[in-house]
């Protein structure tokens, strides 16, 4: 058994954000004492294990360290198990539903709940803990909130509290509290400060390729989000909102050769979607069958993914495993698309019916 009290306390002490001096005040005992723990020239006096304890909120064998690698062992066991759980191993339209979706999230939340109640002071469990509780946001707000002020306050893991920020931000939105969330928002980092813009300073070789080819994806990626924050701005007519998906398209269009779109398709094909529904809206029998066709060729393509090495010129160092819908894609459970009732003006003409049979 390794007792490792000294740095403990300097950990404990460095995370709670107090000074030598307010721990020997609060021990009634010099700061020289303190300072000699932290440095491993001596230990406290078994009588002020419990009093410490007590300041950090922390028991004495947590404060001793005792046991410590069982205690790691189990906290990344058990988030590890409720993450597997939490897994959609295939993708099923029609076994995708709300409820179904409501019950899983209930279930994490629970399965969190057990686990931080088991370890209340380790800042990863609280992490997965706030991110559970976003599923059910106006019910756990406050619940979610306090957590993310205590991993604020205390957690020196940059990662664990720009994560607590980002998840703080979003549950504002969803309990409607904008001017909160903005307060949030401007606490996390400008895009320009991100490892993403600053490893193609240090990387060298096939690592910097990679990484410059995935940044690229990442970012088209992140036209088509920001596409999407663009049309809720205002009303636009469906032609209007086409031509933007559509400009979209063409991205990953050029992004990928036409082989390659099976890999990362998924998003490519929500983006025909959307267009395709769009022309529907309008009855406009022309476009909807040339983007149904397009939607066909695409599921087929990703049904067919299996291991691929892209070609395109931006592309050609990123390896991918099967399509980001999953290997269990199921094209004739997602044609269930077509069963909305926006095509029925078209639904018997020649042209369409064919696509669809």
């Amino acid at each position: 058994m390794t007792i490792t009290i000294n740095d403990n306390i300097k950990k404990l002490r460095t995370q709670k954000g107090n000074t030598q001096e307010e721990l020997a005040g609060y021990l009634n005992i010099t700061v020289q004492a303190v300072s000699k723990w932290e440095r491993s020239e001596g230990y406290p006096d078994i009588t002020l294990l419990p009093a410490i304890s007590e300041f950090y909120n922390v028991t004495v064998d947590e404060l001793l360290g005792v046991d410590a690698a069982k205690k790691e062992k189990r906290i990344t066991e058990l988030l590890e198990q409720a993450q597997q759980n939490d897994d959609i191993k295939e993708f099923d339209i029609k076994e995708f539903d709300e409820a179904s979706a409501l019950k899983r999230n209930d279930d994490k939340i629970t399965r969190m709940r057990e686990i931080y109640k088991e370890f209340p002071n380790d800042f990863r469990v609280m992490r997965y803990l706030m991110e559970a509780l976003l599923s059910h946001a106006h019910q756990n707000h406050a619940e979610l909130i306090a957590l993310g002020k205590k991993i604020l306050a205390e957690c020196t893991d940059s990662a664990i509290r720009y994560e607590a920020i980002y998840f703080s931000c979003l549950s504002c939105v969803l309990i409607n509290n904008s001017e909160q969330a903005t307060v949030y928002a401007n606490m996390l980092p400008s895009y320009i400060y991100t490892q993403e813009r600053m490893l193609p300073f240090i990387l060298k070789g096939q690592a910097l390729l990679e990484h410059t080819q995935r940044y690229i994806v990442d970012r088209i990626e992140d036209v088509m989000n920001t596409v999407t924050w663009m049309l809720s701005a205002k009303e636009y007519a469906p032609e209007e909102a086409a031509e933007a998906w559509k400009t979209v398209a063409k991205l990953f269009e050029v992004l990928y050769n036409d082989g390659d779109r099976a890999y990362h398709g998924g998003y490519l094909l929500g983006v025909y979607m959307d267009i395709t529904r769009l022309y529907a809206k309008i009855e406009d029998t022309e476009n909807t069958v040339i983007y149904t066709a397009l939607i066909i060729k695409q599921a087929d393509a990703m049904a067919a993914a299996q291991v691929h090495q892209l070609d395109g010129a931006l592309v050609n160092a990123l390896k991918y495993d099967a399509c980001d819908f999953g290997k269990g894609f199921d094209k004739e459970r997602f044609m269930a698309f077509f069963d909305d009732p926006v095509f029925d003006f078209c639904r018997e003409t020649e042209a369409f019916s064919k696509l669809l049979h």
